[in-house]
């Protein structure tokens, strides 16, 4: 059986977000178009880092993994507007044309994944939450499994790669955890 990623959705946030929290929901709108452009760009990298991660681990499992890059088939400024839309509300599951869709551009792949990343801060951690759900050439959901890993932020404020590194390795967590319960029950 082979699979592949069908739609990935990152949400992040930036320390201006996190400010603007306990103005309520006005200074969140205020902190959020600040820095707009920081939130997409941290999004697509984790969107990147976390399909060549899960590229590599499938081989390493010796799973039937076709790399599918749902970043190229988005034109930069549709995948833009999509994170500007959905950056506060979250992003919605696949609904039954679109996996139909999906399934007759891609006969060669019996599932597909979407996944879904919350990168968040809470108590001083930095958490990456991860939703995957796997559909059937049918439409029907044959899985939903929730990861999650967090590690301790020092007090220091972290540069761009440090913390794009650290994402990176609790996404990795993340993906071998899925694979694990994924293929433990099969």
């Amino acid at each position: 059986a082979s699979l592949t990623v069908a739609q990935f959705d990152a949400i992040t946030e930036s320390e201006a977000i996190e400010r603007g929290l306990s103005f309520g929901l006005i200074g969140v709108l205020v902190a959020n178009a600040a820095t707009a452009s920081d939130i997409e760009t941290l999004g697509i990298k984790l969107q990147n880092e976390t399909l060549k991660m899960l590229a590599e681990e499938t081989n390493k499992a010796n799973i039937n993994y076709k790399a599918n890059d749902a970043l190229n088939r988005t034109p930069s400024e549709e995948l833009s507007k999509r994170f500007k839309s959905n950056r506060l509300w979250g992003f919605s599951d696949l609904n039954d044309a679109e996996v139909k869709a999906f399934f007759e551009k891609n006969s060669d792949v019996d599932f597909i994944i979407h996944i879904t990343s919350y990168v968040f801060t809470q108590y001083s951690k930095l958490v990456v939450a991860t939703k995957w759900i796997i559909y059937d050439k049918d439409g029907s959901i044959v899985a939903r499994i929730e990861t999650k890993s967090l590690t301790e932020l020092s007090e220091q404020k972290m540069s761009e790669e440090a913390y794009l590194n650290e994402m990176s390795t609790l996404q990795r967590k993340n993906i071998k955890e899925f694979l694990n319960m994924l293929f433990s029950q099969s």
